[in-house]
């Protein structure tokens, strides 16, 4: 059924309210998507679409909006009907329903598509940039941030992590509705409510790349540097070598950690061993320290 089909059959503030019930689930990493879907419903023309957000991104999200109403095995109709139900609690057992209905009536591929099509809007990049600004990110690392945020917007690679599982519904919805709440709390820069969540479904799931992903970004946001790499790290290798993740960690830009004794900067020590750039013939990774590195520091990087 399309978007024109279901106003006709339930109303406008019927679409509305699935729209900016399904994309809030899917992309709970980016509730202004979400808000505007809502506000797109109905509109005929770019001309009367919110002035924050371009032509392009304006088709982008009536693009969606089909999607959404075409391949999801009849949810956003079902979500339109159930804000209809005002004298019942349907309303509010629409996430649980979501949820459910995510398990196992919608394709993984249409979920990919939901995070590229996150990744293309230019009101989100916009809108994560002013964050990462207001909260005094410098800008070296903004870009690495900003690949980072966008990446936790949505929760496609979770699901398909839960699927490959074999998780019980139970544990489906338990733990989904867990990175829900984390992606949601990183996007409000709730960073401490954020790191709790991936950090619980991190031990949970101990090779959940996505938690792990979630957890090493909240680790950044909050100047855990070490560690948000490190986490990144082992994300990347359980990942399979996903190398845009390995880059990303490796492009991090470089801090001064402390002094020498001869009052230089230590840059990029840390990083620099974690790679092998200072100790090539080391066989360890990000996982501890190496003796190498604990002597290096010891003799020339101690404090005065």
């Amino acid at each position: 059924m399309s978007v024109r089909d279901i106003i006709q059959k339930f109303g406008a503030p019927a679409m509305a309210f699935a729209a900016r019930s399904i994309l809030g689930a899917i992309l709970p990493g980016a509730p202004v998507i979400a808000d505007v879907a809502g506000e797109v419903v109905g509109l005929a023309s770019p001309a009367a679409k919110t002035p924050a957000v371009s032509v392009a991104d304006f088709q982008k999200v009536q693009h969606a909006l089909e999607r959404m109403s075409d391949q999801m095995n009849g949810l956003t109709e079902t979500v339109a009907r159930f804000s209809g139900n005002i004298a019942t609690d349907y309303p509010n057992r629409t996430p649980e329903l979501i949820v459910a209905k995510l398990r196992t009536q919608v394709s993984q591929t249409v979920l990919d598509g939901f995070q590229t099509f996150a990744e293309q809007l230019e009101f989100l990049e916009k809108q994560n940039r002013q964050l990462l600004q207001a909260h005094q990110i410098a800008e070296e690392r903004q870009t690495q941030m900003l690949c980072l945020l966008e990446r936790m917007a949505s929760i496609a690679g979770f699901v398909g992590e839960l699927r490959a599982s074999q998780a019980t519904v139970e544990e489906f919805s338990t733990r989904l509705r867990a990175f829900q709440v984390g992606e949601k709390a990183l996007a409000e820069w709730n960073l401490t409510q954020a790191q709790d969540a991936f950090s619980s479904l991190q031990q949970q799931l101990p090779e959940s790349v996505a938690a792990a992903i979630g957890l090493g970004t909240a680790q950044l946001a909050v100047g855990e540097t070490n560690k948000g790499l490190e986490t990144l790290a082992h994300a990347a290798d359980m990942g399979n070598g996903d190398l845009t993740l390995t880059e990303l960690v490796q492009s991090w830009p470089p801090t001064v950690i402390k002094r020498n004794r001869r009052g230089f900067s230590l840059v990029q020590f840390e990083q620099d061993c974690r790679w092998g750039i200072i100790a090539p013939d080391q066989k360890w990774r990000h996982k501890g320290t190496s003796p190498y590195i604990s002597n290096l520091w010891k003799t020339d990087f101690a404090d005065p």
